[in-house]
């Protein structure tokens, strides 16, 4: 298994990626429309940074009806902590 610096550094080591997955944390789930609206960033460069993430098991797809639906990994420890530690930075700057 890698070590848990490079692990994250290797798949979070982006701005894209981190912007995805902040707004997957904040948003609950999210089409790829809605993300490139949300994160300001070309829809190209979404759809990459999801297919990385969703490589690394961070981010899972669903489809519903015609839709494809895209959320963050919550079986995933990592995501856990990532969205603990939203929650804490959000409280705080309230």
């Amino acid at each position: 298994m890698p070590d848990v610096y490079d692990f994250l550094v290797d798949v979070l080591g982006s701005r894209v990626r981190v912007k995805i997955v902040l707004a997957l944390i904040q948003l609950g789930e999210s089409t790829l429309t809605r993300l490139v609206r949300e994160t300001g960033l070309n829809h190209v460069v979404v759809k990459q940074g999801i297919e990385y993430l969703k490589r690394h098991s961070i981010v899972v797809e669903e489809r519903i009806g015609g839709y494809v639906v895209y959320r963050v990994d919550d079986n995933n420890p990592l995501i856990v902590a990532l969205r603990d530690l939203v929650e804490k930075m959000t409280r705080k700057e309230r």
